[in-house]
């Protein structure tokens, strides 16, 4: 039987300051004086990272082993050999001494190992999650869990983590995921009806009004809908489309750089329906853009260009197209103009 020899992190010395915090809780832990926030915020020093674990599991290791110190008994209770007893009241003899002072240590660090144990057996404490972009903005956002998500712009992410699990919202808009690996806590993220299930990956959910895009960068996702609808199991390179009351598409092959250029400020469209560019667009602009009917929202275009040049982008669409564009001070709106 082989076993596995230990990874770097797990046998690399704790920072300088994971030892000063470690020592600092351990104080805490020994102090006798818990607090239910102090305890919480224990429990979430312990959760960020395997190595916070070991290193207050070192010092509980030493302080447990004070009382297997040959004659630690006489050194810790010297002071009480120099006080004079009380009158008619004799010294205890060392025998006696050493095994209160032995009995003391192994009470103390059996109590420090319940104290310590106690925040690792219970739920840990819930950490509620709330991302969001303004008009315009791309930001992109570090989570507890090593993963990272950026936001479009005017996009919405709501979500909580525990200890087992891990669970988050698109409320609106349209986010990529990089999904830190973990095994033993798997996440799902929501986007109206549809579900995805993923232990770590980088993938990126674009949320309309009438579909939502689950498109995977690398790694593996399982995509669920509304009830009743088979899962769909997307791979490195593959979308997959679902409208609401249709349900899903047939996945398809994407151009993985096109995509991520979202992230950079530019928009690339292919094949699609001007009311969804529009509806893009309008979490860049400052004016709203209404189109005046459903038929000139179905018509579909294949062009790109960058966020912060949307009154470019709609010149050339009058100048392309039969349309006029009516600007105001506070909305732009797009007529349609019979050939």
């Amino acid at each position: 039987m082989t076993s596995a020899s230990p990874s770097p992190d797990q046998t690399a010395p704790p920072s300088p300051r994971v030892e000063a915090e470690a020592r600092a809780w351990m104080a805490y832990l020994l102090s006798g004086a818990h607090t239910p926030d102090e305890d919480e915020k224990l429990a979430l020093w312990l959760a960020a990272s395997p190595g916070h674990r070991r290193a207050l599991e070192t010092l509980q290791s030493g302080w447990m082993a004070i009382a297997e110190i040959e004659g630690v008994e006489d050194i810790l209770s010297a002071p009480a050999r120099m006080a004079r007893p009380r009158a008619g009241r004799p010294a205890a003899p060392l025998r006696q001494r050493r095994g209160l002072v032995a009995g003391l240590l192994t009470a103390a660090a059996c109590g420090v190992a319940l104290i310590f144990a106690a925040p690792l057996l219970q739920p840990g404490p819930s950490e509620e999650i709330y991302l969001a972009t303004t008009l315009g903005e791309i930001r992109a956002f570090d989570l507890s869990d090593g993963s990272r998500l950026t936001l479009d712009a005017g996009s919405e992410v709501t979500g909580r983590f525990t200890r087992d699990q891990r669970s988050l919202t698109l409320v609106d808009g349209n986010a990529y995921f990089d999904i830190a690996r973990q095994p033993d806590r798997p996440l799902d993220v929501r986007a109206g009806e549809v579900r995805v299930e993923v232990l770590g990956t980088q993938f990126d959910i674009r949320r309309r009004q009438s579909e939502t895009i689950v498109s995977v960068e690398d790694g593996h996702v399982a995509v669920t809908g509304a009830p009743g609808l088979p899962a769909v199991s997307l791979t490195s390179g593959f979308q997959v489309t679902y409208r609401k009351g249709k349900g899903f598409e047939a996945s398809a092959p994407f151009d993985t750089a096109r995509l991520a250029a979202w992230r950079r400020g530019q928009l690339y469209y292919v094949d699609t329906r001007l009311s969804d560019i529009i509806d893009d667009v309008n979490r860049y602009s400052p004016r709203p853009i209404t189109l005046a009917d459903q038929a000139l929202g179905d018509m579909r275009l294949t062009m790109s260009f960058s966020a912060n040049q949307i009154e470019t982008m709609l010149a050339g669409l009058d100048e392309a197209y039969p349309l006029d564009i009516d600007y105001t001070s506070s909305e732009i709106h797009i007529y349609s103009v019979p050939e």
